[in-house]
């Protein structure tokens, strides 16, 4: 901005009171909040970006999904929540995982350090007023407020020669840092925090290929967090820095030229880098155009010589690596709050501490909705069971407000996930192995279930699938059911059979099965039909089972097999003449042609 002559549109925010030096003694103030722009179209745009992070503070939907608190006893500190920590604990794995990756060994560093080595470090001198100390026995220590000092102590704990290097250490290193009380804000500014932090120790030669490894790296990370939008700066020298100029013209050349090798545009920041090196800075772009300072990788000359690192070069000369000292998400704390206001608090699928809530539209759905909630949580789903004697519709609109990505509402239909496994295998083992691989698919699928279709509709599918995998692998016939065929509209039907009541529910069964058929044996009836069904080609197999023994409507099956309606009545209608074909010669005895008229149903 030139001059204030170029602003024409003013706003009022607020005012508040404050004492004069923030001394309580002086009189009180009043202090004026207001901002300012060019045009009107500036400043409504200004004012909608505020009234919508005003919606997506994550101060307020922690609270609303009960992640975290604060309190009085301990300011800037965070009280983790069990589906706060589910979350931390998801992209901890991630980032641990993006570790083992790249190449980092994973070690741990104490707390606590003697302030002796934070003098060798120069933290004493350049970081004290944000340090934490303690005394015990007569010695000072310090709460760590980084983890670059300890990972040099792991690093001279041995000989290293050139052609170890680069060694990589990573760390989720929880550091502590004496902020202002004024500058405390939820869990994006705390006193107590944890890094995904790293260290390189490398060679100079070693620098552009190392910093070029990590960029895209941290490019990738952000992108599977959903940031696309990222500017890259470089923090140059500060006022107040350790080393020479000399050393800092070395380490920001290192930067721009591996940032150069790797087509990367960047702009610089002048007096923004740490006390001892340069860095790299990631900018991301949230959803309502804020931008956030994530990660950075820094160029460090300094620290390992005033620490004593070394390693044997290739002339058996000992020489100092140069130290990178990186970080991806930076503050695991801020980066869970960028996330929340990023995404409004609905997460997705797989960051989401409760991925799905079951529930059931009745009471009598209770035990199935439990023995759904325990499959998928088998297959490492986080899901909950809400068993609560409310009706569907206010736990729908509670776990809706919650932000829960998939809501699972059991009934009648998706308790019959089992029979249709069993139903269509003709075999009790094979059948629960499909009905664990179902629930396993409904845990790597569910970000792709849309939340407009029928559950029951989409779980049957899964089934479904699962079903013809096992009968095209093994070609199994059906044993574990008693099935009728009913002449008169060429249609199949049937119920599970105890070993109990057998004969009782086969008998039910016959009684409604016209003559001829009613003349046979009803053992013998079953294991016909048993038979002929199992010669059917799978399709017809699969639509007869879904419409004519498990009730399913025409467009409820159209979705399970994945194919049109009208596909599902031609297939029904050629299975059912198949089967007729296939069982009228056991009737011949009785009737020397038996006319099966095929209906559609």
């Amino acid at each position: 901005m030139p001059n204030t002559n170029v602003l024409n549109v003013f706003k009022l925010m607020k005012v508040a009171g404050a004492y004069w030096r923030g001394d309580s003694k002086n009189p009180m103030l009043t202090r004026i909040y207001g901002t300012a722009f060019a045009t009107d179209k500036e400043l409504k745009a200004y004012l909608t970006q505020l009234a919508e992070a005003e919606k997506r503070d994550h101060r307020r939907i922690g609270k609303q999904q009960n992640l975290f608190h604060f309190q009085e006893e301990a300011p800037g500190l965070v009280f983790w929540h069990p589906k706060g920590w589910a979350l931390w604990q998801v992209i901890e794995q991630h980032m641990r995982g993006v570790y083992r990756q790249s190449g980092y060994a994973e070690i741990r560093c104490p707390q606590i350090l003697d302030v002796s080595l934070w003098k060798k470090s120069g933290h004493w001198d350049n970081y004290q007023e944000n340090m934490f100390f303690t005394e015990s026995e007569k010695r000072t220590f310090a709460v760590k407020p980084m983890n670059c000092p300890g990972h040099v102590q792991v690093f001279n704990h041995g000989l290293h020669s050139y052609r170890d290097l680069p060694i990589r250490y990573g760390e989720f290193g929880a550091c502590h840092r004496n902020e202002p009380s004024g500058a405390l804000h939820g869990i994006l500014r705390v006193r107590g925090f944890t890094q995904d932090d790293g260290h390189i120790f490398c060679m100079e030669s070693q620098i552009e290929r190392e910093v070029r490894a990590f960029h895209e790296q941290a490019l990738a990370v952000y992108a599977t967090f959903g940031f696309t939008e990222i500017q890259v700066k470089i923090a140059l020298r500060p006022d107040k820095r350790l080393g020479t100029d000399v050393v800092w013209d070395q380490s920001e050349a290192a930067l721009r030229g591996a940032l150069s090798a790797a087509g990367v545009a960047w702009t610089e920041l002048p007096g923004e880098g740490a006390f001892y090196g340069p860095k790299i800075e990631y900018h991301l772009q949230d959803a309502i155009g804020r931008t956030w300072q994530l990660g950075t990788i820094q160029v460090d000359f300094m620290m390992p010589e005033r620490l004593g690192a070394t390693y044997i070069d290739e002339h058996s000369e000992r020489r100092h690596p140069v130290m990178l000292h990186r970080a991806i998400v930076g503050s695991m704390e801020r980066f869970i709050g960028i996330l929340i206001e990023h995404h409004a608090g609905f997460l997705p699928m797989w960051l989401a501490p409760v991925q799905a809530v079951a529930m059931g539209i009745t009471d009598k759905h209770a035990d199935y909705v439990q023995q759904v909630t325990e499959r998928l949580k088998v297959v490492g789903l986080r899901v909950e069971a809400d068993l609560r004697n409310e009706k569907v519709g206010f736990k729908i609109r509670e776990h809706t407000l919650e932000r829960v990505p998939y809501l699972l509402v059991a009934g009648d239909r998706e308790m019959e996930t089992d029979s249709i496994a069993l139903r269509t295998l003709g075999n009790n083992e094979e059948a629960e192995e499909v009905v664990q691989e179902t629930f396993l698919k409904v845990h790597q699928s569910l970000d792709k279930y849309r939340q407009n279709a029928l559950f029951s509709s989409w779980l049957y599918r899964i089934a479904h699938n699962q079903c013809m995998d096992v009968m095209r692998m093994k070609q199994r016939t059906l044993e574990s059911k008693a099935v009728t065929f009913d002449p008169q509209s060429g249609s199949i039907a049937g119920e599970e059979v105890s070993t109990d009541s057998s004969r009782d529910t086969v008998t039910q069964l016959a009684d409604r099965t016209p003559d001829p058929a009613q003349k046979l044996d009803i053992n013998e009836q079953t294991q016909i039909v048993e038979k002929s069904l199992a010669m059917l080609p799978e399709a017809q197999k699969m639509v007869l089972v879904l419409h004519d023994m498990q009730g399913l409507s025409y467009q409820e099956v159209s979705e399970i097999v994945g194919t049109s309606i009208g596909t599902v009545r031609s297939r029904l209608h050629y299975g059912r003449l198949k089967l007729r074909e296939l069982i009228e010669p056991y009737f011949s005895n009785e009737s020397a042609h038996v006319n099966f008229p095929i209906t559609a149903r």
